[in-house]
């Protein structure tokens, strides 16, 4: 600093600190249970449910985020309470945020039935795990539920849904048919938080033949009589593929 009038100066030091801590906000949230998984995976995982609001005029904040968390009730009422705190690169720590999140099971109401007609090929496998490989679609295989963007199969139990199936098997004609045949598949399934079965679900698989088959044959070459252009001759027989 220098004075204008009489040239006097004088110098010092000055310190930057920051003493404004970061500040953490975090809402309350519902889920169904399929979500689950996505409470317990990396907080930089785009897919993370619940990522608290952090706000700070400085860095570090993020990086230096810390939860904790306690898990209350069962599958049918669970509740978990997380504990979010972080601190900043020159130690401030700011507010600790309680967050509630309610994991809601899951209802008849949300279950969709599977496409009630699947056409195989002969001699698929009408199992629904060949299904799915076969189609690639999950509503051919399984009944589901839908959240969003996402799929979910109920491939046994789900959740709080279990769901079986009971096939009747129906030969769509004789012996030789090689692999055609329809299956009746009856789907029921069991909420066991509510301790209710559904109705039987329908769906009819058919396992049929769908493809002429394809012969190769043998260019041949014969000789007619020197009496008259005729020649009586066997071919040889085609070449299955």
């Amino acid at each position: 600093i220098i004075d204008n009038c009489n040239g006097n100066r004088c110098w010092g030091y000055v310190t930057f600190e920051d003493k404004y801590p970061p500040v953490i906000n975090c809402e309350d949230i519902e889920i169904i249970c399929v979500e689950e998984p996505g409470l317990y995976i990396p907080f930089t995982d785009p897919t993370f449910i619940g990522l608290p609001q952090i706000t700070d005029n400085c860095d570090g904040a993020l990086d230096n985020l810390g939860m904790s968390y306690t898990q209350f009730g069962n599958g049918c009422n669970k509740t978990i309470v997380r504990r979010w705190q972080t601190f900043d690169n020159y130690g401030n720590y700011s507010n600790e945020c309680i967050q509630t999140i309610t994991i809601r099971p899951l209802s008849f109401a949300e279950i969709f039935a599977p496409n009630p007609l699947v056409v195989l090929p002969c001699n698929t496998s009408t199992d629904p795990e060949s299904i799915l490989a076969y189609t690639g679609n999950i509503s051919d295989a399984y009944a589901y539920v839908l959240n969003g963007n996402d799929t979910y199969a109920i491939n046994g139990q789900t959740c709080n849904i279990i769901g079986t199936f009971t096939d009747q098997i129906l030969e769509a004609c004789g012996p030789h048919c090689h692999g055609n045949k329809k299956v009746i598949r009856t789907w029921q399934f069991i909420d066991w938080c509510e301790g209710i079965i559904s109705l039987p679900v329908t769906q009819l698989l058919k396992s049929a033949d769908l493809e002429g088959p394809t012969f190769i044959l043998k260019d041949t070459t014969v000789t007619t009589s020197p009496w008259y252009c005729a020649a009586d001759f066997d071919l040889p027989r085609p070449w299955e593929l």
